[in-house]
């Protein structure tokens, strides 16, 4: 029968092994924080800038249509509602012809 050989790490050894143990979360730490902010900035950045503009609500024209033309992919169609509602101090959900709105939408930004 084979007889089982036990090792010991030094006090030299178990150092090694925490700083080996630490470098490697400091590693994995920083790699991620790197993945984060790279996807961040691609979000943000993404090529789209935020334009303004206005238009005469026309008889068939709702705030929900126009949301669903011109809201981002950071905001639902009800939270750009509520911007435009705000923006226009429209107290209700209603827009009615003939009447001037502010509303904003995304476009790809022009590098010059």
């Amino acid at each position: 029968m084979k007889k089982h050989t036990k090792y010991r790490l030094t006090v030299a050894g178990k150092k090694l092994v925490v700083i080996m143990t630490l470098l490697c979360i400091a590693a994995i730490t920083a790699v991620g924080s790197i993945m984060i902010t790279n996807a961040s900035e691609k979000r943000n950045s993404g090529g789209s800038t935020k334009y303004y503009s206005s238009m005469t609500v026309q008889d068939s024209d709702t705030l929900w249509d126009i949301a669903v033309k011109y809201h981002g992919d950071d905001e639902t169609c009800e939270q750009y509602i509520d911007n435009i509602r705000t923006m226009n101090n429209i107290r209700d959900y209603r827009i009615h012809s003939g009447r001037n709105i502010t509303y904003y939408y995304y476009g790809e930004a022009v590098n010059n």
